[in-house]
């Protein structure tokens, strides 16, 4: 269900930016934020809308080492949620 509101909130973003922000604007984005190369992989499957649990499996890593690395960009980001995190990547 959060995947869901989350997908929705990302496509109302994109939408009210006109267009649509393409998949290589996006990867710009997310290459510009001062992130570990790992972490730009956390970021993008949390934009994909992927549970932490998800993540952790699609990445090999354990859920534990998925939740520090959301602290950590969260940190690093100034951010303290998935919602502030997409509009940062997106734009608002």
């Amino acid at each position: 269900m959060l995947s869901m509101c989350f997908l929705a909130l990302r496509d109302r973003s994109r939408d009210q930016l006109g267009d649509r922000p393409a998949a290589s604007d996006l990867e710009g984005r997310i290459d510009g934020l001062p992130l570990s190369q790992r972490e730009e992989q956390v970021v993008r499957q949390l934009l994909e809308g992927h549970s932490r649990a998800l993540l952790a499996q699609e990445l090999y890593i354990s859920d534990e080492t998925a939740k520090k690395h959301i602290e950590s960009i969260y940190r690093k980001l100034n951010v303290s949620s998935r919602v502030e995190l997409l509009r940062l990547v997106v734009g608002d």
